[in-house]
C-alpha cells in the first residue's frame, strides 16, 4: 500500500463515502458538569463561583470554578 498525502477536503469526502463506522474511535471520557451552589459562594481569591467537588480520597470541599488557574479551597462545614 502506498502512502499519499491527501487534502483535508479529499479526507473528509473519503471518509463520508467509506461509511466507515467510527463509533468508540474517540475514547475520551466527557467533562464532568459542576454543580454551583445555590447560595453562590464566591471566591475570595479570583471573584468566580466556589463549587462543591470531591477529592480522591472521598471527602467533598468547595473549590474555585475557574480552576486550574486558581486552587482556592473552602472546607464543608
Amino acid at each position: 500500500m502506498h502512502s499519499k498525502l491527501i487534502r483535508y477536503k479529499q479526507l473528509i469526502s473519503f471518509i463520508l463515502q467509506s461509511n466507515l463506522n467510527l463509533s468508540g474511535f474517540c475514547t475520551k471520557k466527557p467533562r464532568k458538569h459542576i454543580e454551583v451552589l445555590n447560595n453562590q459562594i464566591k471566591c475570595t481569591s479570583c471573584g468566580w463561583y466556589m463549587v462543591r467537588r470531591k477529592s480522591r480520597h472521598g471527602k467533598h470541599f468547595y473549590g474555585c470554578s475557574y480552576y486550574p488557574r486558581c486552587g482556592n479551597t473552602m472546607e464543608i462545614e
